[in-house]
């Protein structure tokens, strides 16, 4: 998973930065030909993900251990995002990574941040901006990651909404909700309701992929089409802490879930306290569609509940500094039951799903 907040919140003021590599690779690597091998494959996007674990494989001795960790987990596809404490950490973070790479090929640049410092630090070249005439108290830069802008001056991630003029039918749907991809799932509550719409039309039979759909669907899909134009208003800050906050006194992971006939979900946030306030921010969410097979409400929640205790795991693994304790929030006290409950004669559903959330939390969670 892409996970684009990885600031400490110990860390006030995080310097962040990006890099895309201008395709230009000068000489054949023996690690891609490796990699041909290995794989059997001859895309180029398999082959230089493996050249690039490999470099930093080879590049542990000669340089520090945030640069393998950050190649090998900061990547994804040609794109590299990461956080850093401070200017200076950052600068001399981006030139090791560009001599490492260097030296096995891979030629770096493209490099953008949210402080002109590190811009003006790097080879004007190497600027996806020109760090000279360029102001961010007064100029508002705009980059993309993964589907989503980022705002260099507000230091956020909002969102370009392109649908395009799909034919009114369940291949034309299908092709619009696949469009929409956003990491971490932030938008999950927006696009659950269409994914709900396309399955009912997965259930009228006689309804052909490439047919029209009938009257009250087509005009349920307009509106959602019509809505989503609203998103675009929708800003969330890229750093879990903002500046002006306080010392940080301890840390929360807290995930809310629930169910319904309709879906069921995940949201987890980070809570931060400094002693007099706190603040949380969205970390990231989690939706699906009800099943069509009729399923009791205490099994989806109890779905959705196996659904947080894993996705928790996934973020604590994300996260670069500790978490001080996970707390989950659910509605039914049936969960709370089924967790608390020493029984072992539970029916294979509920029994599969309690063993799972036994074994990624504790009942006091």
């Amino acid at each position: 998973m892409f996970f684009q907040k990885k600031t400490p919140p110990e860390n006030q003021n995080s310097v962040r930065f990006l890099w895309w590599p201008n395709g230009d690779i000068n000489r054949p690597l023996e690690e891609s030909r490796m990699a041909v091998h290995i794989f059997g494959a001859i895309s180029s996007q398999t082959i230089a993900n493996t050249a690039l674990k490999a470099t930093a494989d080879k590049a542990d001795e000669k340089y520090d251990s945030t640069f393998g960790s950050t190649t090998r987990h900061n990547f994804c596809v040609d794109n590299c995002l990461k956080s850093c404490a401070d200017v200076p950490t950052a600068v001399k973070f981006v030139k090791d990574l560009v001599s490492a790479t260097g030296e096995k090929g891979f030629r770096l640049s493209k490099f953008v941040s949210n402080s002109i410092d590190v811009l003006k630090a790097l080879p004007a070249e190497d600027c996806s901006v020109e760090s000279d005439k360029f102001d961010l108290d007064t100029e508002s830069l705009m980059t993309r990651a993964l589907g989503m802008l980022r705002y260099l001056k507000e230091d956020s991630f909002k969102f370009s909404i392109e649908v395009k003029d799909n034919p009114f039918t369940i291949r034309g749907f299908l092709s619009t909700i696949s469009s929409l991809y956003y990491p971490l799932e932030l938008l999950s509550p927006i696009i659950l309701p269409a994914k709900k719409l396309l399955q009912e039309l997965y259930q009228v039979e006689s309804l052909d992929w490439d047919e029209r759909i009938p009257e009250e669907p087509a005009e349920r899909w307009q509106h959602w089409i019509q809505a989503l134009h609203l998103l675009e208003q929708l800003s969330i800050p890229r750093c879990f802490k903002s500046s002006g906050f306080g010392n940080v006194t301890g840390s929360s992971l807290v995930l809310f879930i629930d169910a319904s006939t309709v879906g069921y979900g995940v949201t987890a946030y980070l809570v931060l306290p400094d002693g007099n306030q706190v603040q949380s921010n969205l970390v990231m969410g989690k939706s699906r569609v009800s099943p069509k097979k009729v399923v009791t409400i205490p099994r989806l929640e109890l779905t959705a509940a196996t659904v947080s205790v894993k996705d928790a795991q996934h973020i604590l693994k994300e996260l670069e500094f500790t978490v001080g304790k996970v707390v989950y929030y659910t509605d039914p006290t049936t969960v709370l039951h089924y967790n608390h409950s020493n029984t072992k004669r539970f029916p294979v559903f509920v029994a599969n799903r309690v063993r799972v959330i036994k074994d990624y939390s504790q009942p006091e969670q």
